[in-house]
């Protein structure tokens, strides 16, 4: 564990040391990384027309503002005394922290007889993106520790506290539903093949329908806000980036340019899924299944970061390769090249 501590501060120091030494724009240019500025846009109005006028610094509509949940700006709210935007940047790295540890307990406990040794370098370098976008204001580190909560929970047969993880996930990021629905799948699976009767099926799932009920919650509370259904346009603007068709993203003009890379994300997620089908950890293969198929409909540039809620399950299919000594050598080498995609890619992806 003192390792782990170790390597994540070193990493940051590094990364940040960068930016206040060597870039004249110094950590502004982190403060206006997509989608920081937007989150911190929410921190300080709560989608208050009004404090949004003010606080407006990125030109988007109100009802834009609605992406964005509110569990994460309430922790940038609650920093702010450091000032919101440092605050983003202080959040996020606690929780990425705070993500590693609890990646650490959740590998003990599914695979107890693993070595562990340097874990802690490749949940804190890979994927490449995930590194990125830990340096920034960005909710997946706050989402994807509720969602190692919730596998915690789960597996200690806590449904309860399980379903509450999830739940508060549910108002971080929208990917939480693909859990819920994950969950149910695999339940109906296990009565199916009766190893579990439906009468326990049933109980098991019963805590986790406060997920839509806090997705409920959270769109009674955009309406009160926003006076009106206006928060919809933003959702469906979203879900406009969903095809019927798979594979559509690489019929986009620009496919031949920047998509290749998205098919090893493909073959990464989708082999996970099959390796834990493989070795029968239904669980586990259930929910993954049910974060990769949206992936495949998704016509989305940035589809390597939405794959990121799916980022625990990878590293728990890819145990034996992940906790490879070779495979961690391999990754220290190659360190030096994802600090380069990194500041290269956070240059190029800031707001006005």
């Amino acid at each position: 564990m003192r390792s782990l501590l170790i390597t994540f501060l070193v990493s940051s120091v590094i990364f940040f040391g960068y930016y206040l030494f060597f870039n004249p724009m110094k950590l502004q240019l982190l403060y206006q990384s997509w989608d920081g500025p937007a989150i911190v846009v929410v921190a300080r109005s709560f989608y208050d027309h009004g404090l949004i006028t003010k606080a407006n610094t990125v030109g988007l509509p109100d009802a834009y503002f609605a992406n964005f949940l509110p569990l994460y700006p309430v922790f940038i709210k609650l920093f702010s005394f450091m000032g919101y935007w440092r605050s983003s940047l202080f959040t996020t790295q606690v929780f990425t922290l705070l993500f590693i540890v609890a990646m650490y307990k959740l590998f003990k406990m599914v695979y107890p007889m693993v070595k562990l040794n340097w874990i802690a370098i490749p949940l804190i370098f890979f994927p490449a993106r995930w590194f990125a976008i830990t340096h920034i204001g960005s909710s997946e580190p706050l989402f994807l520790l509720l969602i190692v909560l919730f596998l915690i929970f789960l597996i200690k047969k806590k449904y309860f506290y399980s379903a509450i993880f999830l739940s508060l996930a549910q108002i971080t990021r929208h990917a939480a539903i693909w859990f819920f629905v994950g969950l149910g799948a695999y339940l109906l699976f296990m009565w199916i093949t009766k190893k579990i009767t439906l009468v326990k099926s049933l109980k098991t799932y019963l805590p986790y329908l406060l997920v839509p009920l806090s997705l409920a919650a959270l769109y009674l509370f955009f309406y009160v806000r926003y006076h009106d259904l206006s928060f919809l346009s933003a959702f469906s603007q979203k879900a406009s980036y969903f095809q019927l068709i798979p594979f559509r993203i690489f019929s986009l003009p620009t496919a031949g340019v920047w998509t290749e890379s998205l098919v090893f994300n493909y073959l990464m997620y989708l082999g996970g899924v099959l390796i834990l089908f493989k070795e029968k950890r239904y669980l586990f293969a259930f929910l993954f299944l049910f974060n990769f198929l949206p992936l495949i409909f998704l016509v989305q540039e940035d589809l390597s970061r939405i794959a990121l809620s799916g980022l625990p399950l990878l590293y728990l299919a890819y145990y034996r390769v992940v906790t490879n000594k070779t495979f961690q050598l391999a990754l220290i080498i190659l360190i030096p090249a994802i600090y380069l995609f990194s500041f290269h890619f956070l240059n190029y992806n800031i707001s006005p």
